[in-house]
């Protein structure tokens, strides 16, 4: 389970990285107003993506008996 989760720690800092350059980079052209903007719509976006999927995010775990 380790790697797994330090997997994910790789994967979710290496976003992190590349959505600071894209979002450094629309702020340079549209301004900061913009990404502000942009980012509260895709936030709101995956509010309701949450919201919609809350029962599969609920359910109870599949056990890994055999």
């Amino acid at each position: 389970m380790a790697a797994v989760y330090s997997s994910l720690g790789a994967i979710v800092t290496g976003t992190f990285g590349v959505s600071v350059l894209i979002m450094g980079a629309i702020a340079e052209h549209l301004g900061v107003r913009a990404v502000y903007l942009m980012a509260s719509a895709l936030l709101f976006i995956v509010s309701i993506i949450a919201y919609s999927a809350r029962s599969v995010m609920t359910s109870p775990p599949v056990s890994q008996e055999e």
